[in-house]
Parts: structure tokens; sequence; C-alpha cells
């Protein structure tokens, strides 16, 4: 997507941006949930993840769920 580009350049950062807007990589990696609450009321939403994945393609780190005050020092923690 033109606009994680942007974030990317504007940011300098050294990693790209996944978009999952059909859930499927949400549900491939086990981060896609359904509840149902006591009313009958289902309501879908995504965990928040992160992953490190290494040079080689390698993941060498996954945290889910995780806080997002805490995801980038757990990530850099691994590297």
């Amino acid at each position: 997507m033109d606009s994680h580009v942007k974030f990317r350049q504007a940011l300098n950062l050294p990693f790209h941006l996944l978009s999952d807007p059909d859930l499927s990589v949400s549900k491939e990696w086990d981060c896609y949930r359904v509840s149902t609450n006591e009313e009958g009321t289902t309501t879908e939403w995504v965990r928040r993840g992160h992953w490190v994945i290494d040079e080689a393609g390698k993941v060498i780190d996954a945290q889910t769920p995780v806080k997002a005050n805490e995801s980038a020092q757990l990530a850099i923690d691994k590297l």
C-alpha cells in the first residue's frame, strides 16, 4: 500500500509493514479471534502480536499477545 511505503520512508524504517485487509495472515498466524457475548453478539478482532524475522526468513521471536508499549523493547532484546 502506498500509505505504508510513505510511512516507512518518513520514519526511515528498516523493515516492511504488513497490510492484511482480508485477514489471511492474521488467521494463518493465529491472531484472528471471534468471541460471542452472553447476548449472542459476535465480535471479530485481531490480537496484537509481533514477530522478529531474521535475514534468512527464520522467525526468531514471536510475542502474541503483546502490549504496544512493550513490543519494541521485546523485539530489540531478541536482536
